[in-house]
């Protein structure tokens, strides 16, 4: 382990990131796995597609790279600045596309990769048993035949609230406060009638 520790250390953190990604044998399986483990996938497939870009610059491939890893709020968007995605923009309004249309985009993946995910890599638990492994190959196939994607535990369903039904009063009560407000009011109206001399006697 202080051995894979020292390697790291004698080269750039970026050469050591390129050379991993062209290692399709060995350390760039390993690295995907530990991205795919980690829920940060996305910033290695976006630089796999910029060079696959690179050796078939079509429209088509660069308006599908917009999409799928620029625009935001799709599904695999990467979180890269601004800048990137407005030099990106503007040169896919220009024909013919510009030669150095994803190189502010290449950039910036790339540093991104370095600081947030081959820095950790590089000390995992993963990447050093590789180191120490005596058999790479068969190391490797066994890391990719583990499922490491993180389980994420389903939220119980929400309790609907429901209003508290009260009973229903019962039919005696509620017809008994009736006849006595029915009965105040006729006393009221009474006394109205005789407050105003309505019931005067009749003169004969």
């Amino acid at each position: 382990m202080v051995l894979a520790t020292a390697q790291f250390d004698q080269l750039s953190m970026k050469q050591q990131l390129l050379e991993t990604i062209s290692d399709k044998q060995h350390r760039c399986p390993l690295f995907r796995q530990y991205l795919t483990s980690t829920l940060a996938l996305e910033p290695l497939d976006l630089y796999l597609a910029l060079q696959e870009y690179e050796h078939d610059p079509t429209r088509g491939r660069a308006i599908a790279i917009r999409d799928l890893y620029l625009r935001p709020g799709s599904n695999s968007e990467v979180n890269l600045p601004a800048l990137v995605r407005k030099s990106v923009q503007e040169g896919l309004s220009k024909d013919p596309l510009p030669a150095n249309l994803f190189d502010v985009c290449e950039r910036e993946v790339l540093e991104l990769l370095c600081t947030e995910c081959f820095h950790k890599f590089s000390r995992s638990q993963i990447y050093l048993d590789y180191v120490d492994a005596p058999d790479k190959d068969r190391y490797v196939d066994e890391v990719m035949s583990k499922d490491l994607v993180p389980r994420i535990p389903s939220l119980p369903p929400k309790r609907r609230r429901t209003s508290k039904v009260l009973p229903p009063r019962a039919g005696r009560p509620m017809l008994a406060s009736s006849w006595r407000v029915l009965f105040l009011l006729v006393l009221a109206l009474l006394f109205y009638v005789y407050r105003n001399g309505y019931f005067a006697p009749l003169q004969v």
